[in-house]
């Protein structure tokens, strides 16, 4: 039982470094922002979205979840548990770990649009 347990923590860890590669690309291509990705979603920063949008902003970037897939996505970043993702719970979902990549992203001009090769990416 135990070695299961290692070999299956081991696997999560394996993805989680994955993702993070992932994630340090992203916050390195100059159109990648914060707000460009929100505005897949959504047009207003303000605005929190639930899952059908949430689905919706994911197809236009060709990306097919299920509503149960969806949802679990929703439930690791929804950290108010409101069942919405607001623009932070969302973008959360790929800022990289280094705070140092974290305040770059944060800084960048808000561009509202991205490249085809970036929305790819993500």
């Amino acid at each position: 039982m135990m070695v299961v347990c290692r070999e299956i923590f081991q696997d999560v860890l394996d993805m989680e470094n994955s993702i993070e590669l992932y994630r340090k690309e992203l916050a390195m291509k100059y159109d990648f922002t914060l707000g460009a990705f929100y505005n897949l979603f959504t047009r207003n920063a303000l605005y929190k979205i639930n899952l059908d949008e949430f689905l919706s902003g994911l197809d236009r970037l060709d990306i097919r979840l299920s509503a149960e897939e969806g949802d679990l996505f929703m439930n690791r970043y929804d950290s108010d548990l409101d069942g919405k993702l607001s623009f932070w719970e969302l973008c959360n979902s790929l800022l990289p770990y280094d705070i140092r990549l974290r305040d770059d992203m944060e800084k960048k001009c808000q561009t509202l649009e991205m490249s085809a090769e970036t929305r790819k990416m993500i």
